[in-house]
């Protein structure tokens, strides 16, 4: 910005145009610059070459992209330290340890609300929004991360409730069905965290869905060691022992 002034006197301007400035509190470490740099080679249609790890992003997905990540293993972006539309991102466990290691994650713009289209048979409902995740490596590398969906900022905290269980969902392509992740999630306020270990983690679309808590009640008549079902009632044998509904009794 401005004008060189060299010997002789001569000016130098700039001859070009600045189409954004980005001002930082702080130096950003070569992986924070890189997360930056593929952010805005996404926006002006950049070719940043190997260092490009968002050009495969659908394009419907490619709303409120965030990164983390790491360059060499030690100097690291851990944490999205903004949203991705209720969504957000964060290194779990140090596991950011090889050279390029980065996550990617962008949303496709669905008005936040509950649905009930492409989910398996067991899940109740999910968010209407879904985001697509990019990993750099591929599983065995040990990357993991944390997924944390944010019901407040979603305008979904009606939906925070203790007789809820939430799912994680994936899919490998839109429009095809979800399926649960087996991985157990835990609620902090209005935000539901899921820890998504290495071998669980693969690049694809990713929400969260809700299914009733229900409880199961058994009940015996006759005196003997409760862990023995065949002291229970009708002497039912192990692999015949039946639950009952606590609202049936």
């Amino acid at each position: 910005i401005g004008k060189l002034v060299r010997d002789q006197g001569t000016n130098y301007h700039l001859q070009g145009e600045i189409a954004e400035i980005l001002v930082f509190k702080k130096a950003l470490n070569p992986a924070e610059r890189l997360i930056v740099e593929n952010l805005l080679a996404q926006k002006y249609n950049i070719d940043l070459g190997e260092n490009n790890y968002i050009t495969d992003f659908p394009v419907i997905y490619q709303n409120d992209i965030i990164g983390i990540g790491t360059t060499d293993g030690q100097k690291k972006h851990r944490a999205s330290l903004i949203h991705s539309g209720g969504m957000w991102i964060a290194e779990h466990s140090n596991t950011f340890n090889s050279s390029n290691e980065f996550v990617f994650t962008g949303h496709d713009n669905t008005v936040h609300s509950v649905i009930t289209a492409d989910i398996p048979a067991e899940v109740e409902n999910r968010w209407a929004r879904s985001w697509y995740v990019n990993r750099s490596t591929t599983q065995g590398d040990g990357t993991s991360v944390r997924l944390s969906f944010d019901f407040l900022e979603a305008g979904l905290f009606g939906q925070i409730a203790p007789d809820k269980i939430y799912t994680l969902l994936y899919r490998e392509e839109p429009g095809s069905l979800f399926q649960e992740i087996d991985v157990v999630a835990s609620v902090s306020g209005g935000v539901v965290n899921f820890i998504l270990p290495d071998d669980k983690f693969q690049t694809g679309f990713y929400t969260i869905g809700l299914t009733p808590q229900t409880f199961t009640t058994w009940i015996s008549e006759r005196s003997g060691d409760w862990n023995d079902p065949n002291t229970w009632e009708n002497a039912l044998s192990p692999v015949d022992v039946q639950s009952y509904e606590a609202d049936t009794m």
